[in-house]
């Protein structure tokens, strides 16, 4: 899975002192959205182009088979397309790589879980 190989490179990153930090909050807010927008895929539930965490968690309805802490949805949001180019927020330091490294890990297992607890044995 794509989600998979995302949160791979952050992780790579995220331990590499050549590579800025904001490339891995970068890779693993991709990964966390991919796995948002795969368990919304897996529901059927149409969502919008966009980038924001917080919105494709809105669009998953109250459900117990999936649960996602508010706080790493904020933490990652930052890095989509801000994060990308230099001004728009704050440098990353280390400490956020592995913050954000963290979130998406937590993200992408839940994920992975109630995928998988949906497939048929």
């Amino acid at each position: 899975m794509q989600v998979d190989e995302d949160l791979l490179a952050a992780r790579h990153i995220a331990v590499d002192p050549d590579l800025p930090p904001r490339i891995a909050c970068f890779w693993s807010h991709l990964a966390a959205e991919k796995a948002l927008k795969a368990y919304l895929i897996a529901h059927e539930v149409p969502y919008p182009k966009t980038h924001d965490l917080a919105d494709l968690r809105a669009l998953i309805l109250s459900d117990a088979e999936l649960v996602l802490a508010d706080a790493d949805l904020q933490r990652l949001n930052p890095w989509t397309i801000e994060g990308r180019y230099p001004g728009d927020v704050p440098e990353a330091t280390d400490a956020q790589a592995e913050d954000c490294l963290g979130a998406a890990e937590r993200v992408v297992r839940a994920v992975h879980l109630a995928i998988d607890d949906r497939a048929p044995q």
